[in-house]
């Protein structure tokens, strides 16, 4: 069978159970016969299209659900309550999708609820701790890759004349309302277009439009710096199965250092949220090849974990006129690209040359 691959059945059993499905109804779901999803179950091969159906139906790429000389079972939850065994399943969920932070926070969930059983799950608890210590060990292993360290980022803090005064957590940057720096990154399709990031819900500004970028790290040595570390953290670019970094001369700096500017204040989740900051824009160009894509991640609220978010392509003229009518769809950053666009000339001129 040409295509065909080979998934791992305890992953699908271990899905539908905690999804309340069953092998009848999944067939039924995407359209094939029984037999398709008993062989797929038991580990006999496949065709592709037919893996990926049976992924998305059950909330996970194909790649996760294929068989791992690492992989682990899944956790029973025979006997539990029906909310510690969701919550249990949408942890292993999390752990197929490649974010052990956020299974961790479930599995801990679930344990507290046991907890509180009376006697408790002792055997359980034990269970789903050792789950927890594995995922927040990975949940590490993961930060030290992307950033270097485990520990929450350190932003660089400036005075009024951009100097140097010290450095601090984001969570404490924007509770105290301290001056920083960022950069803010245009991402240019081969076709002239912009492409945008749909925020996660675990990050600020939760479902808007905005563009790539971040703060400046105690660490970084100027704007550009900024730029390509904050490129190469969010847009993670795969030739084929191989990570491409992205390079310095694919970036182009549009306007003056420093030259956009907020000075903001409001709440999120009940916590104050001051944002003052001085941006510098750039433009990323990467050179096309028709086996390149990008995976686009960005930090959660907590400065330490990684969340995927999605891209949305459109012309720059396209944008301009969406802000117009509808400016609450767009993040701070992308507001005030696009605000400075209709301002300023030298700005606009950079931006039509690039996108139109």
């Amino acid at each position: 069978m040409r295509n065909a691959i080979v998934l791992d059945g305890r992953k699908i059993l271990g899905l539908l159970l905690f999804k309340g499905k069953h092998r009848k109804g999944l067939a039924r779901e995407i359209k094939v016969d029984r037999k398709t999803i008993d062989n797929a179950v038991n580990g006999k091969m496949i065709d592709a299209k037919t893996a990926l159906a049976i992924a998305r139906a059950l909330g996970v790429s194909s790649d996760a659900l294929r068989p791992s000389l690492f992989s682990i079972p899944f956790l029973s939850t025979k006997g539990l309550p029906t909310n510690v065994g969701e919550l249990i399943g949408e942890a292993h969920e999390a752990e197929l999708i490649g974010e052990p932070w956020k299974a961790s926070d479930l599995f801990r969930t679930a344990q507290e609820l046991l907890r509180q059983l009376k006697p408790a799950a002792r055997q359980a608890l034990r269970e789903i701790n050792a789950r927890r210590r594995l995922n927040d060990e990975w949940s590490r292993r993961i930060r030290v890759a992307e950033k270097g360290t485990s520990d929450p980022t350190q932003v660089k803090l400036v005075d009024r004349c951009n100097r140097v005064i010290g450095s601090a957590t984001k969570q404490e940057v924007h509770r105290e309302g301290w001056l920083h720096h960022t950069v803010i990154i245009v991402l240019r399709t081969p076709d002239g277009r912009i492409a945008c990031e749909r925020r996660h819900k675990d990050t600020s500004y939760w479902d808007r439009l905005d563009f790539l970028g971040g703060h400046t790290l105690i660490s970084d040595v100027g704007p550009l710096q900024t730029a390509l570390r904050e490129a190469n953290e969010e847009v993670r670019l795969f030739l084929g199965r191989r990570r491409v970094p992205v390079e310095v001369d694919w970036l182009k700096q549009i306007g003056r250092a420093y030259q956009f500017t907020v000075n903001v204040s409001t709440t999120r989740a009940g916590e104050p949220f001051i944002n003052r900051e001085r941006s510098t824009l750039f433009a990323l160009t990467v050179p096309p090849h028709p086996a390149l894509y990008p995976e686009i991640q960005d930090e959660a609220f907590d400065g330490i974990h990684f969340v995927e978010m999605n891209l949305e392509v459109y012309s720059l003229s396209t944008l301009v006129e969406r802000f117009k009518t509808r400016p609450d769809e767009f993040a701070d950053g992308a507001a005030r690209i696009l605000k400075k666009y209709n301002r300023d000339i030298t700005v606009r001129r950079a931006l039509d040359r690039l996108f139109e």
